[in-house]
């Protein structure tokens, strides 16, 4: 800034040096400057304010973030708010950095792959593991020897060009799959390689078109044999974006919301493009067409299923009351319908009289037509008669269907609930063994079914309740939209009927799933609370019996030298007579009362001298001396 810039606000203050002067010396103009003074921060809080939700809306409309750009936006608006309450509003998902190429296996030597390429195609192999005709699972010491042999088999052979560049790869082979380390190097290096082949493969097909543009479908034929060459789907986007900086390109990222089918380059389903916008402006006026009908269409239907249900409601509250006078009006249209048939039929036979008297009757019998009226008028009686029993079952498909959740969720809900309890004492037996076969470190014994095997049931018993009771609920919803399938391009009095029964099927599955995670929920609750006072009444025990071997040495194990090493034995390690295990000699806590189980054939250890922990061989801990204990 020059002088003359930083002169002209030095004199604007120096002038309002008297009016500065005047305020401080009266109370009131002071009093008027500080509240403008307040209004003038509120404003300028407010338009802050402002500004931070619209970038926290920009920030949360992007699909991820780095954790740098978080912390930066928190740094940024800090005085807003604090940082952990600004972390949780955003919605946004962290992008996770990838492992460091420090991690990953090194690439082999540029000289050594592309003597290998070379070789490979003499012989129109493309890898190794097709040299060695080998699957690409197969185990390193294998490899080897599959190496070996064939490395032995072609120097018996006689020299020519194809056999020597056999065992030159047989040797390249046996160097690379001598260790563990160099057939990762070489697995990282064809990984590498198969992405960069892709990417060549979409610069040259770019390369033709004026516009550099990757379309959705050749992003999504990349990520797909990406995939299938080993890289997740976020790290080979990552490349093809880094690659299109390099190479200006316009890259279309695609949203796929159904599954591809078995081609390798179709798509089913609709294609959301980011970038650029007109990537999708062609279909959007018939989308918007579309989109404008479907809704009229809705609309229609809406408005029809209201009334029905409307009037199902109606019905539905007077069957409700149960007012004598109910039925009167139906038992009154029933007899109108009765009436109206007796009256057509004598009708007929005053017709059947004059038109006996016509010249008529010698063409047409009047048997004829005394038989055609006389059928037409009981159609019309069953159709009337339908009608009213129809008005009346209106109300009644959805209250037989609530009926039918109310009866079966009870029912439902136990056998789900024992059918869990039983998965989950599985689930724990079949957790211990495969502990033990994999040598994983287990406790010292079994802790008591209160203090650990009762609440990791409780826990599975949630986790299966929850997926068990979701499924129930998808087999009503699957039932509703078979239902609502077909009654596509029915009439109108089907759909009406249709619609009854789709509405029975949502209360039928509310009420069952409702009712049966009560009843669960229930039983869940009280056995909490079982464990809870079987834990309370456990310690409280526990406790008694620990002030009791501390009064009365008689039931605690005495504090005696071992006889060989002379080294002071407070608990000695007992030898269990079943499995001949080590198991360490444990008083009243935590594993177990009275009893704990041993961990090699869970057979019951006391914890008490009373209850015979004499009986059994005991080694001193120091020197694994037996000890006549």
């Amino acid at each position: 800034m020059s002088i003359a810039k930083k002169a002209l606000p030095a004199q604007a203050n120096r002038a309002l040096l008297p009016h500065i002067r005047e305020v401080m010396e009266n109370l009131e103009l002071r009093n008027k400057e500080a509240e403008e003074a307040r209004k003038l921060l509120a404003t300028r809080y407010q338009a802050a304010y402002a500004r931070f939700e619209k970038q926290l809306m920009l920030l949360n409309l992007k699909g991820s973030a780095k954790q740098e750009e978080i912390e930066l936006f928190c740094k940024e608006f800090k005085h807003i708010m604090p940082s952990r309450e600004l972390k949780r509003l955003i919605k946004v998902k962290i992008h996770q950095a990838h492992p460091a190429t420090s991690h990953l296996p090194q690439l082999l030597d540029a000289s050594m792959i592309k003597n290998i390429e070379d070789r490979l195609e003499i012989i129109h192999a493309q890898t190794l593991y097709e040299l060695l005709r080998s699957p690409r699972k197969s185990t390193t010491s294998a490899l080897f020897q599959a190496a070996q042999a064939l490395y032995a088999d072609e120097v018996r052979k006689h020299p020519t060009a194809e056999v020597t560049t056999r065992i030159e790869l047989a040797g390249f082979a046996m160097n690379l799959f001598k260790t563990d380390e160099m057939r990762a190097r070489y697995e990282e290096t064809l990984r590498q390689m198969s992405l960069q082949q892709l990417l060549k493969d979409i610069t040259e097909s770019t390369r033709r078109s004026e516009i550099k543009e990757v379309h959705p479908r050749q992003v999504l034929y990349y990520l797909k044999k990406a995939e299938e060459a080993g890289w997740s789907e976020e790290e080979a986007l990552d490349q093809l974006k880094e690659h299109g900086r390099t190479q200006q390109w316009f890259i279309t990222v695609p949203q796929r919301r159904a599954e591809k089918t078995d081609s390798e380059t179709s798509v089913t389903g609709s294609i959301e493009s980011i970038s650029p916008q007109q990537a999708h402006t062609n279909g959007e006026g018939a989308y918007q067409a579309r989109f404008q009908r479907t809704i009229r269409r809705n609309v229609c239907r809406r408005v029809k299923a209201s009334i029905l249900i409307l009037v199902q409601l109606i019905c539905l509250t007077a069957l409700m009351q149960r007012k004598p006078d109910f039925w009167q009006p139906i038992r009154q249209l029933l007899t109108w319908g009765n009436q109206a048939h007796v009256a057509l039929l004598a009708l007929s036979v005053k017709s059947f009289q004059h038109y006996a008297q016509t010249q008529l009757a010698a063409y047409v019998p009047i048997t004829t037509l005394h038989d055609s009226i006389a059928v037409l008028s009981l159609l019309l009686t069953i159709l009337i008669n339908s009608l009213s029993i129809a008005l009346i079952l209106t109300p009644g498909i959805p209250i037989l269907f609530i009926l039918i959740g109310l009866i079966s969720g009870s029912a439902i809900g136990l056998r789900n609930l024992g059918k869990v309890l039983l998965t989950a004492h599985l689930r724990l037996y079949t957790r211990r063994e495969v502990a033990q076969t994999k040598d994983i470190m287990l406790q010292p014994a079994q802790r008591g079914y209160p203090f650990e095997q009762g609440w990791n049931i409780e826990n599975l018993v949630v986790e299966e309740i929850v997926g068990t009771f979701h499924e129930l609920k998808q087999n009503w919803s699957t039932a509703t939209d078979i239902v609502t399938d077909w009654k596509r391009g029915r009439n109108w009095f089907i759909r009406h009927w249709v619609s009854l029964i789709k509405t029975g099927c949502r209360l039928a599955g509310l009420v069952q799933d409702g009712l049966s995670m009560e009843i669960s929920a229930l039983c869940a609750s009280l056995y909490i609370t079982f464990l809870l006072l079987w834990d309370a009444g456990a310690l409280l025990c526990i406790g008694l019996l620990r002030i009791i071997q501390a009064l009365y040495p008689r039931l605690r194990s005495r504090t005696l030298p071992c006889p060989d090493c002379r080294q002071k034995i407070t608990i000695p390690i007992s030898i269990c007579s079943t499995c001949i295990t080590e198991c360490p000699q444990r008083g009243p806590g935590l594993y177990g009362i009275f009893w704990y189980r041993c961990q090699g054939c869970e057979a019951k250890l006391p914890t008490l001298n009373l209850y015979g922990s004499r009986r059994f061989t005991h080694l001193c801990p120091h020197c694994r001396h037996v000890l006549n204990y």
